[in-house]
């Protein structure tokens, strides 16, 4: 119950602030965020204690989510 509750929770976020993952992401979280045929090549931090992170994908394109 409280996983669902959880969920239901981060969805609602991500409607409010557009593309983000909780700050302990797990791979599933990222994988939400690809396009329809592109596939996550990089993960990169920005800066050292991280608000966002860089996803790098297939076809050299960029998506940016914020950390929550």
């Amino acid at each position: 119950m409280s996983e669902s509750y959880r969920e239901s929770c981060e969805r609602e976020i991500r409607t409010l602030i557009g593309a983000a993952v909780p700050k302990n992401f797990s791979w599933d979280n990222l994988r939400r965020l690809e396009p329809d045929g592109e596939q996550i090549i990089v993960v990169t931090p920005v800066d050292r204690r991280p608000v966002s992170v860089i996803l790098l994908l297939g076809g050299d394109e960029t998506v940016k989510p914020n950390l929550f």
